[in-house]
């Protein structure tokens, strides 16, 4: 059975929490700073809570610990055997890592991405005529059985897609200046 205790470490005020995780004998053994800090001379060091709990500060605080304290047994419960659980692994539970936005690789989806990132730069009548890139783009894919990514747009690319606007009989060609 897993044990969560919290602990501050420091007598500075307000001094961090911590959050300490250990199961077995030195099997797991994890401790990460969490978000929340404390005056220490309200700090109960042997029952790991606000002294005062009377206080609806502390009343809070000790009811965000015993959230992240239930939380935290969930996320262990369901991450054994599954992954490695350290104190990077508790870190990430407390400050889940950022996910970084990434531009998308496929050239139809870039086109939106395209069009919403430089909305306040472009007219009514770009909005529009990438839009008509777009579905004329699509139609291509369809046609070729092909998804186009961006890193396949070079001059095979657009000598194939020159063709097949000629062959639908849309006037089509890519600007060279």
């Amino acid at each position: 059975m897993a044990t969560i205790k919290f602990f501050i470490q420091s007598k500075n005020n307000p001094s961090g929490i911590y959050v300490r995780l250990r199961e077995g004998h030195n099997t797991i053994d994890a401790k990460a700073k969490t978000n929340y800090v404390i005056n220490p001379g309200d700090w109960s060091t042997k029952k790991g809570q606000p002294t005062n709990l009377k206080t609806a500060a502390y009343k809070s605080l000790h009811n965000e610990l015993t959230k992240l304290r239930t939380d935290l047994l969930e996320h262990y419960n369901s991450s054994v055997g599954k992954c490695l659980i350290n104190s990077q692994w508790l870190k990430d539970f407390i400050n889940p890592p950022k996910q970084v936005e990434t531009s998308p690789n496929k050239l139809v989806t870039y086109i939106d991405y395209y069009t919403l990132h430089k909305r306040n730069a472009i007219g009514t009548s770009t909005y529009k005529r990438n839009n008509v890139y777009k579905n004329l783009i699509k139609r291509f894919e369809k046609e070729t059985k092909t998804e186009y990514f961006i890193k396949d747009i070079n001059a095979d690319f657009k000598l194939k897609f020159e063709n097949y606007c000629s062959n639908q009989n849309y006037a089509w060609r890519f600007r060279t200046n």
